[in-house]
């Protein structure tokens, strides 16, 4: 049966969408230092996820490196996120994420479906970030995968992270 647009229920308020506008366009990516050193070495340009937000592209992604490193060592830009099956993140994406297949498939175990953030403009910085500065100067606390960058954007365009040469 088609509602009525005088119908109580057709008269709901519409749901709310978030504006593409109100989404962060920075992200901290925590990422193990074997990775890393990948990413850094342009052996590796996706990025795979088991969950990400629908991000506005292109977006600024800070790159943290997990333990032992403990700190910013660069960053990059997030040219897009495809969300896909797990079979097909692996048949797509394979030899973009740099990692073997027992790798990937210890990553995704128990989950149908995960995400490839399509990394590229990587620059490492001259001078890494230590969490122990992270924490002093922004109240920063690493996320277990990843976490939005807001406080933290701030280093980009003023030139602390100076990308190194």
């Amino acid at each position: 049966m088609k509602r009525q647009p005088d119908h109580p229920v057709a008269r709901q308020r519409p749901a709310i969408r978030e504006s593409p506008d109100l989404r962060p366009t920075t992200f901290v990516l925590s990422i193990k230092p074997t990775y890393i050193e990948r990413i850094l070495e342009g052996r590796k340009t996706i990025e795979l996820r088991r969950r990400f937000p629908r991000a506005r592209a292109p977006a600024c992604v800070l790159l943290y490196s997990t333990s032992p490193v403990q700190a910013l060592v660069g960053h990059a830009v997030l040219r897009d996120v495809a969300h896909l099956s797990v079979q097909a993140l692996w048949l797509r994406f394979s030899r973009a994420a740099g990692v073997t297949r027992t790798e990937f498939d210890r990553y995704f175990y128990g989950v149908k479906s995960g995400c490839a953030l399509r990394l590229t403009d990587i620059q490492v910085f001259a001078d890494p970030m230590a969490l122990k500065e992270l924490e002093d100067r922004f109240a920063f606390s690493p996320p277990q995968s990843y976490c939005y960058g807001t406080k933290l954007a701030a280093l980009i365009p003023h030139g602390w992270a100076e990308a190194a040469p």
